[in-house]
């Protein structure tokens, strides 16, 4: 944000704005401290309308849903219930091109939402998004504020589109603060740091920047593959569907004399990467501080990490992705089978599943 300012200065920037905004644009103002699931108000220019719209109950965290208090102001500032019409938002309209008095109304009005109702302290707490609703291309406009940034990307990989993707991922710009955030299976917006991976050039799938509209379409997609997997396991018990099981630890052979030794099949070199980036990259699930003696190399410091993680299916010990990576040494058959099939990509692993490991590790 280029410096400090007043409502008055938001509500006059506001006012020279409205009359000049091309069909098709949708403006937002957001809390900048929620620029994902807070409060906004919207503009959506039409050829013969201006829509104004304040963030309904679909759109915000259920513990931020408005109280009657809220709404009763809403109505008093002359503003309509939520419709379907306007995706669950409270919502005025001007008709379009109106007389200076109207956009200086609109402005005004949209200000006292931010103010009162919405209970913004002051300017510099809001940043704004805006873009074409017909192609989803941004660009900058002259509020004085903080410009808020979303960018998309498919994960594709081997076989996939950018319109049905293993994965998508957006980043979230606030001024110079970046957010990650990947889409669950459970179909909701979770943190990652798959794009941090991507940036470093550790992610073997590629990424595809895709536009908000083409996100908009992958996420409707993809939940509705959720309902469909939810509604197929319905009979299955709880026990089958939330248990994650244990993977076993290497347990070193040993030869006549008693010493340590690596026998059966070595993982090739592309499988020892890929095996062991799956297994040291998942989310933790607990951390043990310190190391353990690797068994096969006794001589040596230790160096075998403790910590457990999981990919929501398994939990294991990261030693695993130490031994795969310098001996070559695949975990137990069923979950190297699971690793192969999932083509070495992580899912994404939502806390309820981190939950479930604990308590896995617990009993």
């Amino acid at each position: 944000m280029t410096g400090e300012m007043a409502w008055d200065d938001l509500t006059n920037r506001l006012t020279d704005l409205l009359g000049r905004l091309p069909d098709g644009t949708v403006l937002q103002l957001h809390e900048l401290a929620r620029p994902i699931d807070g409060y906004f108000v919207q503009l959506w220019q039409r050829p013969d309308r201006l829509f104004a719209e304040v963030s309904g109950a679909l759109t915000v965290d259920g513990d931020r849903r408005f109280p009657v208090e809220q709404e009763n102001m809403l109505r008093e500032l002359g503003w309509h219930p939520p419709t379907p019409e306007h995706a669950g938002h409270w919502w005025s309209e001007l008709a379009w091109p109106a007389p200076a008095a109207g956009y200086t109304d609109l402005a005004a009005a949209l200000v006292r939402v931010l103010r009162d109702v919405l209970g913004t302290a002051r300017p510099g707490e809001l940043g704004y998004q805006a873009w074409n609703a017909g192609d989803g291309r941004r660009f900058l406009l002259d509020l004085g504020l903080d410009q808020i940034e979303i960018r998309y990307y498919a994960r594709v990989a081997p076989g996939d589109t950018p319109e049905r993707p293993t994965g998508l991922l957006r980043r979230v710009r606030t001024g110079a603060v970046d957010h990650d955030e990947a889409l669950g299976r459970d179909g909701h917006w979770r943190p990652t740091e798959t794009l941090e991976l991507a940036d470093l050039g550790e992610l073997d799938d590629e990424l595809v920047p895709i536009g908000a509209v083409a996100a908009d379409r992958v996420v409707t997609w993809w939940r509705e593959l959720v309902d469909r997997e939810t509604r197929s396991e319905a009979d299955r018990t709880d026990q089958e569907l939330i248990r994650p099981r244990l993977a076993e630890a290497v347990d070193a052979e040993r030869d006549a004399q008693g010493r340590p030794v690596v026998r059966g099949p070595r993982l090739s070199e592309q499988d020892r990467s890929a095996v062991a980036t799956y297994l040291r990259t998942a989310p933790l699930v607990l951390v043990a501080y310190g190391f353990d003696q690797d068994p096969f190399d006794p001589e040596h410091p230790e160096v075998v990490p403790l910590h457990f993680r999981t990919d929501g299916e398994w939990v294991w010990s990261e030693s695993l992705a130490y031994f795969a990576q310098r001996y070559g040494i695949a975990p137990e058959a069923d979950f190297m089978a699971y690793l192969a099939r999932r083509q070495y990509r992580l899912p994404e692993v939502d806390d309820a599943a981190i939950a479930r490991a604990a308590e896995l590790l617990k009993g």
